[in-house]
């Protein structure tokens, strides 16, 4: 019985139903030359000796499989391969697996069967048939395997064969024309990768490996790209889209509201010239001269006015007659403190002349101021201003110092003051300046849409109520995480306290440090902190160190102070 490890069937059983097939093929196609046609098998003699018929033996008829699909010689198969370890000759009814067999090329192949199918070395004559037939491609290794174990005296030693069918049916596909010249020439190609050198194939492998660690690393790289294209797009979903809608109802709002303005103004010019018209209509000297009497009756009832209440009316101080925080860029309307109402009044024209040569005269240089301020640059850059579409607002810009320092380092800001001296002198330095109201200016930004608000000498004009709302347009107005930075003189410092803080008349009040905190943090502002710029180079006297620390605090401290507060 033959074994094979896919089950256990009879040999003769086995070869009459290839046969049968083969023939059956053969009828069909009669063209087709299997090459399985049963021939006498040389019967091994007891000892090997010389062949005595080796001049008469015909010559090896040629392969049926020659030509250039033709698979290598098991002489070349051979070539360059390791030779294994020799098989021991099996005991009879042992069993031999044909992957140890098929393992071996050429005579070693053929001695290698002798002594695990019949337990011997091979005799010249079987040696000599059997390796013409495989050089001549007429028998296969497993064939010859077949051969040898069907032979009498292979059946009496009875080996036991594993592996073999597998083998048996290749012999048989390789022999059919079409399909046969397929399996040649992946034979050829197989034993071509088997002479390769192993040195060739480690350098292969090597390069394979290196290729494969750069594909890994390439789609990491990508990977962790696209990870990042997802952040930008998530963030540009969650911020920048809602932001943009917001711009985009703003607007829409705007358009509906110069549309309703203009009509307003065309409704107005309609009356004015039905009024032109009708007066045109009339006796207009007539019509004066009613106009006359009418404003002499209203002279005469103010000045009844003014006996009974001693006061004159043309006279009387209104809070915007003096240069208060309504008319130096302090930007909130005067505040009447009894009912509670902004009440904006008609302001004295020459208040703002003043106020800007009381600034020049007062203030400082533009170079020191510049050099003071300097200071505050590295809390403005470390913001993310380009993720949002104001970057820095500067209330009560005045003389634009700040603007200047903020365009010499790429930031785009925008300034704003009431005073339109002010105003004209920052644009003519090629600055953005606006002249409006700060409160307004800020409330009339979109929510989330400024990244920073600076206001430098502001706050100590302000009233309670002012600083306020200030405080909480400048919080509507800020996006997340965005700065508040006010700066104001420091109370701390007796010289500022008792004496320069009043140079300026406008100021109302000093705010101590721990009432700014206070302010800021009660308005909704995270991770307040107070700073405070270095003085001026040549500002201490030779002796303050001679002082005690209590008396030099007090009198030499910093002159300003900042407050510095973040949306969370």
């Amino acid at each position: 019985m033959l074994e094979t490890h896919i089950a256990e069937i009879d040999l003769d059983t086995l070869v009459k139903r290839v046969r049968e097939e083969l023939e059956r093929l053969g009828d069909k196609h009669p063209s087709l030359e299997l090459g399985l046609h049963p021939e006498p098998d040389p019967e091994p003699g007891p000892e090997p000796g010389p062949r005595p018929d080796s001049a008469s033996d015909p010559a090896p008829e040629p392969r049926p499989d020659s030509g250039p699909d033709a698979a290598p010689s098991p002489a070349a198969d051979n070539a360059g391969r390791p030779c294994p370890e020799p098989l021991p000759c099996t005991p009879p009814g042992g069993q031999v697996f044909y992957k140890d067999l098929d393992a071996f090329w050429g005579p070693d192949f053929i001695e290698q069967a002798y002594r695990a199918i019949l337990g011997r070395p091979p005799d010249l004559k079987g040696a000599t048939h059997f390796g013409d037939a495989l050089c001549s491609g007429r028998l296969t290794k497993a064939e010859v395997v077949l051969k040898l174990r069907r032979s009498p005296e292979g059946r009496s030693h009875a080996v036991r064969l594993r592996g073999l069918l597998p083998a048996l049916v290749g012999a048989v596909w390789r022999k059919i024309p079409g399909i046969g010249k397929l399996f040649r020439r992946l034979d050829a190609f197989q034993h071509s990768m088997a002479a390769v050198p192993v040195e060739v194939l480690q350098a292969v492998q090597r390069r394979f490996n290196s290729y494969e660690q750069l594909v890994g690393h390439l789609r990491e790289v990508v990977q962790r790209r696209l990870e990042n294209y997802e952040q930008l797009a998530d963030h540009l979903r969650e911020v920048v889209h809602p932001r943009l809608q917001a711009h985009d109802g703003k607007l829409d709002a705007l358009d509906a509201g110069l549309h309703g303005f203009r009509e307003e103004v065309l409704r107005r010019l309609e009356r004015l010239q039905e009024q032109v018209d009708h007066l045109l209509s009339k006796d207009l000297p007539g019509h004066l001269h009613n106009q006359a009497q009418a404003i002499a009756r209203v002279r005469a009832a103010l000045a009844d006015h003014q006996r009974w209440h001693g006061t004159s009316v043309a006279g009387r101080t209104s809070p915007a007659a003096t240069p208060t925080a309504d008319r130096v860029g302090l930007h909130t309307p005067s505040q009447n403190t009894h009912t509670g109402h902004s009440v904006t009044e008609e302001p004295y024209p020459l208040l703002d002349a003043l106020y800007t040569s009381l600034e020049d005269a007062f203030r400082g240089s533009t170079e020191s101021i510049h050099e003071r301020l300097r200071f505050y640059l590295p809390y403005v850059s470390r913001l993310p201003l380009d993720l949002v579409p104001v970057p820095v607002v500067d209330a009560g810009c005045g003389r634009g110092e700040w603007l200047e320092l903020l365009q010499s380092e790429g930031i785009q800001a925008i300034g704003v003051d009431m005073n339109p001296l002010m105003v004209a002198r920052c644009r003519e330095k090629g600055l953005t300046a606006v002249e409006a109201d700060a409160i307004q200016h800020l409330q009339g930004q979109a929510p989330g849409c400024v990244g920073a608000i600076t206001a430098f000498q502001l706050i100590e004009h302000l009233e309670l109520d002012q600083l306020i709302r200030f405080l909480d347009a400048a919080y509507q107005a800020l996006a997340p995480g965005g700065m508040l930075l006010c700066e104001t003189p420091n109370p701390e410092n007796l010289m500022v306290s008792c004496y320069s803080f009043y140079l300026d008349p406008t100021h109302r009040h000093p705010i101590p440090p721990p009432v700014a905190v206070f302010l800021l943090e009660s308005r909704g502002f995270c991770d307040v902190a107070v700073v405070r710029p270095p003085r001026a180079a040549g500002s201490h006297p030779e002796d303050e160190p001679d002082l005690p620390p209590l008396l030099r605090k007090l009198l030499f401290s910093e002159e300003d102070y900042a407050v510095i507060g973040y949306k969370p």
